[in-house]
């Protein structure tokens, strides 16, 4: 740790320097005077029980210059001497390490920018694999104590968190959004009057301080970044050099990597300048104004990297052989908003086709214009993606061609594809034509895959088929898909027939191929009518090793009375493996007093990988007093992660009255990082009514830092009376940052009553800044008819931050008249998260035919940054009849990126141009 430079190695914001001849020793310190903020607590209680032996991970989410890196930075030096850190460059490097390097203990993964790792390039982590094998670190006993820290920016942990709107849409982000659950820290844009003061007090020792106060406002640590003084560069900036800064910033808009090529940028920054400005400069100007512009932007002030810096190797290390510059985060973040709804010129597209080389490039590039409906300049970037090697650019291309009516180009680059992305782009296109109802089309694309070998395209076609009655036909696909592996479609017509015959020969085909599913299934519906034909299945099956299939027949066998004829066929299916049918054997065993043989097959069936057979071998011996042999069977199940099994065993000894022998197992489980069996102890012992033994084990788990542990023993005192005891719980757990133990003690007071007890720890909650409890009890008054106590209630939740609230207030204004009031309300609430909330407002106001008032609230989110009303208001316009005005606010939406492609396919079919007049077709 005390080795690290947290500037130049893990990207702490360089501060502003002062002038002054003499420097204080404060001002020489490479990082001003820290200043703690409201999320330092929970970070460095994350940090504290990383510590304690944890794994943890913390996100901390604001936008640029915030503070993030250092508020982590602080907090990561409070560790012991003793823990590393480790900073992957990239996606790559992190998965490498992770899967090198199993045993991570006290190691700080530090994971600055995490949409470098969960966002590559801005496109989803394939797989969720970065997000997989972080939760793998955090979970898996013994490969920690590990604390991984990241930071993301607004916008990227939206894109992260954010779950599909259908169900059926594909979930890229699934398995990142399950890593960030519980985990983000917000930190605030703005320093709150507090924390001002606290500056106040420290800025007599820190001259950078002191001047971030007078002139910074609340924004002090973008300030200290220097960001006030690179946008003042970037808003003085001569054309020339705003022509190179404009192109540098939309290339990072629209999801280019950090590092921007020189080579792009020269000719992308060209197509900025105007051509009277251009023409009026002297021929020398033009030979050099591209390296003058990039010295210009290159050029640090007060201590702080220019706008645009050429990227410099570390020492020891060469320089790239192709320039390479890189954009000031605070200028991206700040040009992001300020050309939001700007599409670049047609030379920045034309640039990035022959200049850029880096697919992940191109393929963000291409997936932009795509959003911008600038299909035709796709079109080019995919091509030269592909041209490059990035085959999965394949399937963008299918469904674009699609998408533009050029179904020949669909179907040539969806089978191209085949090889690269199974089918998938084949299986998207045919869903399309299908959803039209062209089935010809939808088919004759199914041929030419069928005849590539693509089996799921076989199986659709005699799925086809055999809706269109064509059975023989059907039955040609399937039985050229299996021969091909896949025998699905052999399965689906052989469950689908209603000829019993026809049934049982397309089993036995796809038996043949070694998928005897069919013929089970077959023999189940013949079990309860035609036990002889259901034996004679089974037996089919059986016959080609499915074990499954000889305990079904055996199990057959017994319910017809044949004990004997069920004993072999059971032995038969555990000689296969089947493990089941070793539990049954080993049942019939114990029933018949042979004890040794049942413990024999329990053994045989934990062997083949059943865990449930360990956890009833290790009762066994528990029972039978062999407790060293037991305990060498639990163990073996808690290695393998068989929570169920040990606890057959824990179970055992805390039914047999070894209450300590149980624990001890469950603490022993529990130091090796698996809490389940211990909490499955504390539950069975709350409903045996051992509470004192219950608040021992919630005890050990409160003392080992388990919040919820803190939880468990609240609900267990106040059940039993004890409201003060769960209070002390309660206060204490929220003032360490745990409000979930306040908010719970307030639903079992509120649901249990008295009503004031309820309400006075929504007061307490909302004072320590959990104003859910406080929304609740709002609402029931409102509920009651209480408009005026529901009100004051709403406005002490809105005072203490409660975007809901101001919600809830906008609700109660608008249903009393008074528009305005409410749209005040409304904007704040759609500031503080609750936009969906908002929109639904509006919404409602259209569809009731209040168009006006509408309007204004839509008008509204857009002034704040919200696009999606943008199209909101396009279609009140065209419902109004001013199509002119409908047309203009669709194109500014498709500018922004932000409407969707059914409206624009019915407007512009074959999308727009760079300038944003509708193309005519172009393949």
């Amino acid at each position: 740790m005390d080795q690290l430079d947290p500037v130049q190695h893990l990207q702490v914001h360089q501060a502003i320097e002062v002038d002054a001849e003499t420097p204080s020793a404060e001002e020489a310190r490479q990082l001003p005077l820290y200043v703690r903020r409201a999320h330092d607590t929970r970070l460095h209680l994350e940090v504290t029980r990383a510590a304690g032996g944890q794994s943890r991970l913390v996100v901390l989410v604001g936008d640029s210059s915030t503070g993030k890196s250092r508020a982590l930075w602080e907090a990561v030096t409070r560790l012991p001497a003793k823990w590393l850190v480790w900073r992957p460059s990239d996606r790559t490097e992190l998965l490498h390490g992770l899967r090198s390097q199993r045993q991570l203990s006290h190691t700080v993964l530090w994971l600055n920018e995490l949409e470098r790792y969960l966002l590559p390039h801005g496109q989803p982590d394939p797989g969720g694999r970065a997000a997989s094998a972080l939760m793998s670190l955090l979970h898996e006993p013994g490969r920690g104590p590990a604390l991984v820290l990241g930071t993301l920016w607004h916008k990227h942990h939206t894109t992260l968190s954010h779950p599909p709107d259908s169900s059926q849409q594909h979930d890229p982000h699934q398995q990142a959004r399950a890593l960030l659950d519980g985990s983000a820290v917000t930190v605030a844009e703005c320093f709150t009057t507090e924390d001002l003061s606290t500056v106040q007090g420290l800025a007599a020792d820190d001259p950078r301080l002191a001047e971030a106060l007078a002139n910074g406002g609340s924004r002090i640590t973008q300030y200290l970044a220097g960001a006030r003084e690179l946008v003042a560069r970037y808003d003085r900036a001569s054309p020339e050099i705003r022509a190179v800064l404009d192109a540098a910033a939309d290339a990072r808009r629209l999801g280019h990597g950090e590092l921007l090529p020189q080579a792009f940028l020269r000719p992308a920054a060209s197509s900025y300048l105007h051509l009277d400005y251009w023409r009026t400069q002297t021929p020398q100007w033009r030979q050099t104004w591209f390296e003058r512009a990039l010295h210009t932007t290159d050029q640090p002030c007060r201590g702080i990297p220019g706008p645009l810096t050429r990227e410099v190797a570390a020492p020891g290390q060469q320089n790239s052989v192709h320039p390479l510059y890189r954009l000031a985060d605070y200028l991206q973040a700040h040009t992001a908003r300020t050309r939001l709804g700007t599409c670049p010129p047609a030379g920045f597209w034309q640039a990035a086709a022959e200049h850029l080389t880096e697919p992940a490039a191109l393929m963000s590039l291409a997936s932009a214009a795509e959003r911008l409906q600038r299909l035709q300049i796709a079109d080019l970037l995919y091509r030269t993606a592909v041209e490059h090697g990035h085959n999965e650019a394949l399937y963008e291309l299918a469904l674009l061609r699609e998408l533009v009516g050029d179904r020949s180009g669909a179907d040539d680059y969806a089978l191209k594809s085949l090889p690269h992305d199974g089918g998938r782009a084949v299986l998207e296109v045919t869903d399309e034509r299908e959803d039209d109802d062209d089935w010809a089309e939808a088919e004759r694309l199914y041929l030419k895959a069928a005849q590539a070998g693509h089996t799921l395209s076989l199986y659709r076609l005699a799925r086809r088929r055999r809706q269109a009655g064509d059975w023989t036909q059907a039955e040609h696909y399937a039985q050229q898909a299996a021969d091909l592996g896949d025998t699905r479609a052999l399965c689906e017509l052989a469950t689908q027939t209603d000829d019993p015959c026809h049934a049982e020969r397309l089993a036995s085909m796809a038996a043949d191929h070694g998928d005897t599913l069919a013929l089970k299934s077959l023999a189940r519906l013949h079990e309860t009518t035609d036990t002889k034909k259901a034996e004679q299945l089974y037996r089919f099956a059986a016959d080609r090793g499915d074990g499954e299939a000889i305990r079904c027949l055996a199990a057959v066998r017994q319910r017809s009375g044949d004990e004997n004829g069920a004993q072999k066929l059971y032995h038969e299916a555990a000689e296969l493996g089947d493990t089941e049918a070793m539990q049954k054997l080993a049942l019939k065993y114990k029933e018949s007093g042979d004890e040794q043989a049942a413990d024999r097959m329990y053994r045989q069936a934990a062997d083949h990988g059943d865990m449930e057979a360990l956890g009833l071998l290790a009762r066994r011996r528990e029972k039978a007093g062999n407790r060293e042999e037991a305990e060498r069977c639990a163990e073996e199940a808690a290695a393998q992660g068989a929570t169920t099994a040990v606890w057959i065993f824990v179970q055992e000894r805390e039914i047999g009255g070894d209450h300590r022998g149980a624990e001890d197992f469950a603490f022993r489980c529990a130091h090796e990082g698996d809490t389940t069996v211990l909490w499955y102890l504390i539950q069975r012992r709350e409903w045996t009514g051992d509470s004192e033994g219950a608040e021992r084990l919630y005890r050990w788990l409160i003392k080992r830092g388990e919040a919820n542990g803190v939880l468990g023993l609240m609900r267990l005192r106040e059940w039993r009376g004890d409201h003060q005891g769960a209070e002390t719980l309660a206060f204490r757990a929220a003032d360490n940052d745990q409000p979930d133990a306040l908010r719970l003690l307030f639903q079992m007071r509120q649901a249990t009553g008295p009503e004031e007890a309820a309400e006075r720890l929504a007061h307490e909650a909302a004072d320590r800044g959990d104003t859910a409890p406080l929304l609740s009890t709002a609402r029931r008054r409102k509920e009651t008819g209480d408009r005026e106590g529901a009100e004051q209630l709403y406005r002490i939740a809105a005072d203490r931050g409660s975007a809901q609230a101001l919600l809830a207030l906008g609700r109660l204004h608008e249903a009393a008249g008074n528009y305005n009031a409410a749209d005040q309300l409304y904007r704040q609430a759609a500031q503080g998260g609750h936009r969906w909330d908002v929109h639904l407002v509006a919404l409602k106001r259209e569809s009731e035919g209040h168009h006006e008032q509408a309007q204004r609230l839509y008008r509204a989110l857009v002034d704040d940054g919200d696009l999606w009303p943008l199209r909101c208001l396009a279609r009140i316009e065209e419902t109004d009849g001013d199509l002119a005005a409908a047309e203009l606010l669709y194109r500014q939406a498709a500018d922004c990126g932000d409407l969707p492609s059914e409206i624009a396919r019915q407007r512009w079919p074959f999308g727009l141009d760079a300038s944003g007049k509708p193309m005519k077709r172009w393949w």
